[in-house]
């Protein structure tokens, strides 16, 4: 998944992990991990357990499968990329392992059942007040941790946004409003605090499978053109993930504040300026002569061109997820369709025939000088001629026929082409 590029891991996980997994499979083995007699404790268990997972560790640095940094464990890219198509695998996967299981099984089985009959022994014998497990056993996750601008956080933190308030604005002289963003259908709330006379505002996105069901209309009403991410887990990992790496290469976007992937909860801080949507709606309105307006459509190409560049298609690239900060800087603000690969032809396509709508009453001129201001765009910032001419294709047509005029898609359609022959 797309969060395991991100996770920082602490070197204990490994061994409470395992040591869990193994009670989960038979848990009377915990007289033998917590016996009195043998001065078993946390610290005791550490002592005799971890060394072996940290030389296992060290050879793994060695293979280039993970990092080690600063106490932390982050796994590769390079390893994460090697489990792409790994659901493909798993059947043939699982019948390896049965066979394996079956064939050696018998032979091991009588060796295992006077250890397991000792385990079990001992384990009837003592009560459950006895037997109470570390809590390092009971929450793995503690030792996992995502870094946001705010600090790390725990991926065993169950937060939700009041507590979040909270914690964020302790001690201080505030008001706080929450309400939502973008209709009845979106998961999207502003949060404003007026703290000692000045405004401050943060986005809190709730990632909720059946919370968010616009995505279910829209990805039926794409079938064939477009493949949406409709679980909430993985549109908050592909939020998180993909903000991190445009951030870390330049690209504008909202800083994460906080994170609780268990409540799929995402706060964000809000970026004061003005969407596109009205920019573009501004440029239909006023006949299409103010070049001002046509040179931040330019600024937008640039921006995309330079996230393709980085083999990132944004998934959701209609104008209102992208917005004219006040320092004149293009932020692109709802990534949670954002995946390394993809379709960059459909960004292109969605960004140039969403806009096309807004101009069903405005000259012609208009739709192709809004198309011709973001290819030179694109094509300056380094993208490709051959996901401009692809914008032309009837699959991408035919999603956006629905509300886009064909006289508009035609003038879109063709200009793509043109200004790509033409240079």
């Amino acid at each position: 998944p797309e969060l395991s590029r991100e996770i920082l891991i602490k070197p204990e996980y490994f061994m409470w992990e395992t040591l869990a997994r193994k009670l989960s499979l038979y848990p009377p083995s915990i007289c033998r991990l917590l016996d009195p007699k043998r001065g078993m404790n946390n610290a005791r268990i550490r002592e005799l357990v971890m060394p072996g997972f940290l030389k296992a560790l060290e050879r793994l640095e060695k293979d280039h499968v993970i990092s080690i940094s600063n106490g932390y464990v982050r796994i590769s890219e390079r390893y994460v990329d090697s489990f792409k198509g790994w659901r493909m695998r798993i059947p043939s996967l699982f019948r390896n392992v049965r066979d394996t299981i079956l064939r050696h099984g018998i032979e091991f089985f009588p060796k295992m059942m006077s250890s397991l009959l000792e385990d079990y022994s001992a384990f009837a014998s003592q009560s459950i007040t006895e037997l109470r497990l570390p809590s390092e056993i009971e929450d793995t996750k503690s030792f996992l941790f995502i870094p946001t601008s705010s600090g790390f956080v725990s991926l065993s933190e169950h937060r939700r946004i009041s507590s979040f308030m909270d914690s964020f604005f302790e001690g201080r002289s505030s008001t706080v409003k929450v309400e939502r963003l973008g209709g009845v259908l979106n998961s999207v709330y502003l949060i404003t605090v007026m703290e000692d006379g000045k405004l401050k505002r943060r986005v809190a996105k709730v990632f909720k499978s059946w919370y968010n069901l616009k995505w279910l209309p829209i990805a039926l009403w794409t079938l064939g053109s477009k493949e949406f991410a409709v679980l909430g887990k993985t549109r908050l990992e592909r939020e998180y993930s993909i903000n991190k790496l445009l951030l870390s290469n330049g690209i504008a976007v909202p800083r994460i504040l906080h994170i609780s992937p268990s409540e799929g909860i995402l706060i964000q801080e809000y970026v004061e300026g003005e969407s596109l949507t009205r920019i573009i709606k501004r440029i239909c309105s006023s006949g299409g002569d103010d070049e001002r307006l046509y040179s931040i459509i330019n600024m937008v190409g640039e921006e995309i061109a330079r996230i393709h560049g980085l083999n990132i298609s944004l998934g959701d690239c209609k104008p209102e997820n992208i917005k004219l900060a006040k320092d004149g800087r293009i932020f692109f603000l709802d990534l949670e369709q954002a995946e390394r690969g993809g379709d960059q032809a459909w960004d292109i396509a969605e960004f140039l025939y969403y806009s096309g709508h807004y101009a069903f009453l405005s000259p012609l001129k208009v739709p192709r000088r809004i198309t011709e201001s973001f290819i030179d765009g694109y094509l300056k910032g380094g993208g490709r001629a051959e996901n401009i001419k692809r914008v032309r294709s009837p699959r991408y047509i035919r999603a956006f026929s629905f509300f886009t005029p064909p006289h508009i898609i035609y003038v879109i359609a063709n200009t793509c082409v043109k200004k790509v022959e033409l240079g």
